[in-house]
């Protein structure tokens, strides 16, 4: 009898090394990114100032959506890696 569960673990694995690395290279760009924003800010002066600030914020709020998203795939990927396991389904 077949089981109805089949899944390609070392494509699954490759899927979540690289969803690993990317969430890595992502929190690396964003502290690098912040940084440099808040060396930035510091001093800058311009009736334009809350204006950006704003869009800083807005684009703060989008990285951490962002990086919730990357948890729940990873967090599901890693889940789909566990039933796997625990069937005992083989890689093809």
């Amino acid at each position: 009898m077949t089981s109805p569960f089949e899944v390609d673990q070392d494509a699954l694995q490759s899927l979540i090394t690289l969803v690993n690395a990317y969430e890595q290279d992502f929190e690396t760009l964003e502290s690098q990114l912040t940084s440099a924003y808040t060396n930035f800010d510091s001093g800058f002066m311009s009736p334009m100032k809350s204006q950006l600030e704003q869009t800083w914020n807005d684009l703060n709020s989008i990285a951490q959506q962002f990086t919730s998203k990357i948890q729940e795939v990873k967090t599901g990927l890693q889940n789909l890696q566990q039933q796997a396991t625990i069937v005992g389904q083989v890689t093809f």
